[in-house]
């Protein structure tokens, strides 16, 4: 099981319906506010392009944005402060040449943070050694096209995520309710409300 999330910078582009979406805290497009708005619903994936913010969920690395450097040191201070276990978003080929090694010359295990990276053209697929080849480690997901359809004709970006993308339900304090309608097991967390849904 994976799940979907679309993103673009025009929140009224994007189709209702889905597992979760991707927006930005800040820069020249910050969609954040918009898309809580638009589908309360869903799980929001946040990234900050400038770095200036910790209210965020992850960074995003990439030409004009944050560096790997930059990515790691945003990192490394969201988990100080908030002991959470942040996104960085890179395309995969910088993702494998320079975030992956300054998070490793850091002594920020791979376990402490998602990778979202961006590969296109090799389909809907999460990068890693047993899909494209192009990491050495599986990533968390991967945001593989920019052509998705979205509303009114629009083209969306869309990514597919790890169904343990936004938290390992049996780590989470929380109660197990069956759901006999999917054969799923739902875990209802004590932190807010938030749920997790895995096939055992």
């Amino acid at each position: 099981m994976t799940l979907a999330m679309p993103d673009s910078v025009t929140v009224a582009d994007l189709p209702p319906g889905y597992d979760a979406y991707l927006g930005y805290a800040d820069g020249k497009w910050p969609t954040g506010a918009a898309l809580r708005t638009r589908f309360p619903q869903a799980r929001l994936v946040i990234l900050t392009v400038t770095g200036a913010t910790l209210d965020a969920d992850g960074c995003d690395v990439e030409t004009g944005d944050l560096s790997a450097a930059d990515g790691r040191a945003w990192v490394q201070k969201k988990i100080a402060a908030h002991g959470t276990r942040p996104v960085i978003y890179a395309s995969v080929a910088p993702m494998a040449a320079s975030v992956l090694p300054a998070l490793e010359r850091n002594g920020i295990p791979r376990s402490s943070v998602r990778l979202l990276t961006a590969h296109y053209g090799a389909g809907a697929h999460i990068c890693g050694p047993a899909t494209c080849g192009q990491l050495d480690v599986a990533a968390d997901g991967t945001q593989w096209t920019c052509t998705y359809p979205g509303v009114s004709g629009a083209h969306v970006d869309m990514s597919v995520l790890d169904e343990l993308f936004f938290g390992d339900p049996l780590n989470q304090t929380g109660t197990v309710h069956s759901d006999t309608t999917g054969g799923n097991a739902k875990v209802t967390s004590t932190d807010g409300g938030n749920t997790w849904r895995y096939t055992p």
